[in-house]
């Protein structure tokens, strides 16, 4: 077993992030190449934060399951877009598995 544990899912439910937070974590995602999961619910993002995540997000297809809806004060414009950027990357990991010599592979 490898002394390293790889952290795919990131809960950050309920700690008061606001704006600046937010950008510094969509800094960290478009660098990490391992989070597929993050939760943000219930934390103080705005607009401001909300469209720096939803950049990152835009720049990685890593992310298929992304909250931020509840409890944040984002638009229902910015909600809907991250939606549609969700189902856009579940999308493009779905097409970039692929047969490769009589093997799945997923990237």
């Amino acid at each position: 077993m490898s002394e390293f544990q790889i952290v795919q899912s990131l809960n950050l439910h309920r700690n008061r992030i606001t704006d600046k937070g937010a950008r510094e974590l969509a800094d960290f995602l478009t660098q990490d190449q391992v989070i597929t999961s993050l939760d943000m619910t219930r934390n103080n993002i705005q607009e401001r934060g909300g469209d720096a995540l939803l950049e990152a997000m835009h720049n990685t297809i890593r992310i298929d399951n992304f909250q931020c809806d509840f409890g944040n004060n984002l638009s229902g414009l910015m909600e809907a877009a991250f939606e549609q950027e969700i189902k856009s990357n579940v999308q493009i990991k779905q097409n970039l598995s692929a047969e490769v010599d009589g093997e799945i592979t997923t990237v």
